[in-house]
């Protein structure tokens, strides 16, 4: 994490082992491309990444290359000017400890799905196309599609999920890649590739369902897609069974209460064009409206 810098600064770090020290100039890039980021203009802070040209091999055996943990956060005025804690900063960590061949960055109410068969099949047979016309495929733009299902699944009833209704409203599109590939990537795709690699967009949707679905005026779009391509009825019976696992005896009642609240408190940081630091901004609505349940060390709450 960092203070936004510009191309011309650097930071000098002194590497230092047992029996030497070196200094080397670490030139920074946002993680997003930019900083402030356009999407929360008042974040003072942003996830950085910073290089520097070292004889990495020699370094270790010599000691002079150490790891260090993430550190944590304290400092109020630090927090609330950073966007989202370093999402980014974590997505990028992430990537770098992947273990499988393909990856994907993607928010819980979010789902990418192909126009026909499996995602998996699908990407792996674009990327290991030889007549393609770009050099090489490191990625899979998905563009998105919001989602409503009726009925809605906050009354516990499933069956919406096998014929979802899709909506046309913009947003911003989500990306599968080649993880061996990715350099840098930002929330929405990848902003640099180790090499020659390109971005192309894929024959399917990136699947967004959110709470105010049902009162977007927008207007509904045909499309054959499906959350599960084989087998709906085996997969809502499991869910179902899950549901009931989870909150037996009995499944509670959905209170929007709480969702709502959280909601207008980050439209009025949207519109006031605050750093959106939910943690550090809306503690303050959210305390009084149920008996919390604080987790140690880091000021995050929990409804009990």
């Amino acid at each position: 994490m960092n203070p936004c810098a510009t191309p011309n600064e650097y930071i000098i770090a002194e590497i230092g082992g047992k029996n030497q020290t070196k200094r080397v100039k670490l030139k920074g890039e946002a993680t997003e491309g930019e900083c402030p980021w356009h999407w929360a203009s008042q974040c003072l802070y942003n996830s950085y990444i910073w290089t520097a040209d070292v004889e990495v091999e020699k370094w270790m055996s010599e000691g002079l290359i150490d790891v260090k943990p993430w550190p944590s956060f304290g400092t109020p005025a630090f927090d609330a000017s950073t966007y989202r804690v370093g999402h980014t900063l974590a997505q990028n960590l992430c990537i770098l400890e992947m273990r499988s061949e393909l990856g994907a960055v993607a928010d819980f109410d979010e789902v990418m799905v192909t126009e026909s068969g499996i995602l998996r099949d699908y990407v792996e047979g674009v990327m290991m196309r030889s007549n393609v016309d770009v050099d090489v495929v490191g990625a899979l733009r998905f563009n998105h599609l919001l989602v409503k299902f009726e009925p809605k699944i906050a009354t516990m009833d499933f069956s919406g999920v096998r014929f979802p209704v899709f909506l046309d409203r913009n947003g911003p599109p989500k990306v599968v890649f080649n993880s061996s590939t990715v350099d840098i990537i930002g929330t929405h795709s990848v902003r640099k590739f180790i090499g020659n690699q390109s971005i192309i967009p894929a024959s399917g949707s990136l699947l967004h369902y959110r709470h105010n679905s049902y009162t977007e005026n927008a207007a509904r779009v045909e499309k054959d897609l499906t959350f599960f391509p084989s087998t709906p009825l085996f997969h809502l019976r499991r869910i179902q069974k899950s549901i009931r696992t989870v909150f037996a005896p009995s499944t509670p009642f959905f209170n929007s209460t709480f969702l709502h609240a959280l909601t207008e408190c980050i439209a009025q940081i949207v519109g006031e064009g605050k750093c959106r630091s939910t943690v550090s901004f809306c503690s303050q609505r959210m305390t009084p409206l149920t008996d919390w349940v604080h987790a140690n060390g880091n000021g995050v709450f929990l409804g009990s």
